[in-house]
């Protein structure tokens, strides 16, 4: 059981420091990694609403609108109101977000570099395919919890 407890511990290490590195390669870009996110889903699904976007995201509408708000400040995106719905405003990503893109998805190539250096290609095969696993695992217990809960 205490080696269970420190893979899970081991997790939350690796996913924190991954996170702090990402961080400090997107801030020599001038970009934090919420708003690469958001990026990355605009450019898969451009002119979607501020709503979409929080519920593509699960994001609160008021941080989904700050957000939007600083990037469209840094020149990454702009608001465009709907044609058809004059009370909506789409999301667009502007030339300066689309360079910027390309720049991050550099910065992320980077990051797998760094982080998997070392591993043979069937040691990453095994860990997507253990991790897979327990995604599984988690997603099963949650539907059966949720199951319990409607009944």
């Amino acid at each position: 059981m205490k080696e269970i407890k420190s893979l899970g511990m081991l997790m939350g290490h690796v996913i924190r420091t991954r996170h702090n590195r990402m961080t400090q390669l997107l801030e020599g870009l001038g970009i934090h990694p919420s708003q690469a996110q958001m990026l990355f889903l605009l450019i898969h699904d451009e002119g979607i609403t501020q709503k979409q976007i929080g519920e593509k995201t699960n994001l609160r509408p008021a941080t989904v609108t700050v957000m939007l708000n600083r990037m469209e400040k840094a020149g990454f995106v702009e608001r465009r109101q709907d044609e058809k719905d004059l009370r909506s405003f789409r999301i667009y990503i502007t030339e300066k977000g689309r360079t910027m893109d390309k720049a991050i998805k550099m910065t992320m190539e980077q990051l797998q570099k760094e982080a998997y250096a070392g591993f043979t290609d069937e040691e990453l095969a095994l860990m997507r395919r253990l991790l897979l696993h327990m995604k599984s695992n988690l997603e099963k217990s949650i539907k059966e919890e949720s199951e319990k809960i409607r009944h």
